[in-house]
């Protein structure tokens, strides 16, 4: 990956948990805090880098596993077309689904 492309990705990264992040602090964090335990404001910040910390893992893991999987069917001109094949198929039937219905 290019240093460019790996800046793209991160900010993507970081816009999208921000935008992900109020709906989770107002809607789901706020049954996960104690506020017996003190110190509302803290729990709340550390559920919510705890979501972006296994979001962004499994973002990047994702995004790995996709980039070696785009390479090994790069690697063979045969494969390359059977997944553009595939993907015709796909958008055909999808297509007379949509029509059917």
């Amino acid at each position: 990956m290019t240093p460019e492309g790996f800046g793209d990705n991160f900010a993507l990264f970081c816009l999208s948990r921000v935008l992900a992040g109020y709906g989770l602090l107002t809607a789901v964090l706020p049954q996960f805090v104690d506020r017996y335990q003190g110190h509302v404001a803290i729990q709340m910040l550390l559920l919510g880098l705890v979501f972006n910390v296994i979001g962004g893992a499994s973002d990047s893991i994702w995004g790995l596993a996709a980039a070696a999987a785009r390479n090994w069917f790069a690697r063979s001109p045969q494969r390359l077309a059977l997944v553009g094949a595939t993907g015709g198929l796909a958008m055909i039937g999808l297509a007379v689904t949509v029509a059917a219905t």
